[in-house]
Formats: C-alpha cells, sequence, structure tokens
C-alpha cells in the first residue's frame, strides 16, 4: 500500500470522525434546548406559585377582595384564598405536563405523579369542579385533555351494594 493510499484512508477516517461529531453535537444542542426550555418554564411556574401563595395571605387576599371593589368579609377572604389554591394546582401541574411533554419526565415518575393528581383531585372535589369548569371555559388544548383524563379518573367510584349473605 501507497503513501498515497495510506493518505486516503486517513481522509476517510477523519471525514467520518467530522461527521460523527457534528451528529453528537446536533444531539447535544437538542437536548440543551430541551433543558433550557424546562429551565425558562420552571422559573415562570415559579413566579407564579410565588405571586398565588403571596395572594393567598390573609392580608393581601383581603386587600385584593377590596381594590376589586369587594367587601373582604371572612368568608370572601376564604373563597379567594381557595381560588389561589386552585390555580397553585394548575401552575404545578401544567409544569409537570410540559416537562413531561419536553421529554425530560421519565415514564415511571410521569406515572407515579399522575396517580397523586388523580388522588388529589378524588380527594378535593371543590378544585375537581374548578377544573372541570377551567377546561370547558377555555379553548381546546393539550393540557387541557390531560386535565379531563384527570377528572374522569377521579371520579368517585359508585357505592357497591352489600353482598353479604
Amino acid at each position: 500500500m501507497s503513501l498515497s493510499d495510506l493518505a486516503s484512508i486517513g481522509s476517510l477516517v477523519s471525514g467520518l470522525a467530522v461527521l460523527v461529531s457534528l451528529v453528537y453535537l446536533g444531539q447535544q444542542t437538542r437536548q440543551n434546548t430541551k433543558h433550557t426550555r424546562a429551565l425558562i418554564f420552571q422559573g415562570g411556574a415559579q413566579l407564579g406559585l410565588d405571586q398565588f401563595r403571596g395572594l393567598a395571605d390573609s392580608d393581601l387576599a383581603a386587600a385584593t377582595i377590596v381594590g376589586n371593589g369587594g367587601t373582604p368579609t371572612p368568608e370572601e377572604i376564604r373563597r379567594h384564598q381557595f381560588r389561589q389554591v386552585c390555580i397553585l394546582f394548575v401552575v404545578v401541574w401544567e409544569n409537570f405536563f410540559v416537562q413531561h411533554a419536553e421529554g425530560l419526565v421519565n415514564k415511571e415518575h410521569y406515572h407515579r405523579i399522575r396517580w397523586a393528581f388523580v388522588q388529589s383531585l378524588r380527594d378535593n372535589p371543590g378544585i375537581r369542579e374548578f377544573f372541570r369548569q377551567m377546561i370547558s371555559n377555555a379553548p381546546d388544548h393539550r393540557f387541557h385533555a390531560f386535565i379531563h383524563e384527570l377528572i374522569i379518573e377521579s371520579e368517585p367510584l359508585p357505592a357497591q351494594p352489600n353482598q353479604s349473605a
């Protein structure tokens, strides 16, 4: 084999190495983009959580009610706080939903958290009703389809007749 043949083989190997490197870099770039999007969404979700948690404080709830022209009775303050809690659920669940849609949550973790969401809706009929109204008053969206599935799964099971004889 001549020196020219070895140089040609070296060029071929070098070209393949460059191609493999470019494919790897492309894959890394896609992964970094996913993670960056998730971090941005998570940061926004955290800001929302902080805001709605703050608005659930009794004094801020009363100030918000007054600022909106209402009377901050204890019942109205509780009602306002409950709405803030429901909105907190929306922010947390949408964050989880988006992270799963981006492929950043594995299947096992997804099913475990989804089960916890269903149990939470089952134990909190008021929050379940809030979600039901939210998806009925909003345009069709994949997140709303996800919530609709959770609502259906969380409906109380009908009482079984006593089968004792």
